[in-house]
């Protein structure tokens, strides 16, 4: 189950303009040469760090795209692997030619959802939650 840190906590409770938080996916399936990455309510891409262990690009910059989306908080439950519904507005041209790879290769689609306190963009402020 992920853990918060005190930051998010703390942005969560007080609601600071200085403490935004941007909500991320980072999207995979097999036939993807790399990751798709997506970061909501932005005018333009955005850079965030990966954290050090992650199954991709772990301890990396790497640029999402701002692209329209919106996620339930995913839904965790003991024995089960989290889950939630994801809508994604308006696929960027740039997500377009990995959702036809992926249209040919019989695989489950894994989501990894993270959000970024504006303070500290180099590391989530907690665990991604992961959803197949």
């Amino acid at each position: 189950m992920p853990t918060h840190s005190e930051a998010l906590l703390e942005a969560y409770a007080s609601c600071p303009p200085s403490a935004r938080i941007y909500q991320t996916l980072e999207v995979w399936h097999p036939s993807f040469a790399q990751a798709a990455r997506v970061v909501a309510n932005v005018g333009d891409d955005m850079t965030f760090g990966i954290e050090a262990g992650a199954p991709r690009d772990g301890g990396s910059i790497v640029t999402f795209i701002a692209c329209p989306f919106r996620a339930d908080y995913p839904e965790q439950r003991e024995g089960q692997p989290p889950s939630c519904k994801i809508w994604i507005d308006n696929v960027a041209r740039e997500l377009v030619p990995q959702i036809r790879a992926a249209l040919g290769v019989r695989a489950y689609i894994d989501v990894l959802y993270r959000e970024y306190l504006g303070s500290d963009l180099p590391s989530p402020p907690m665990a991604p939650c992961n959803s197949s």
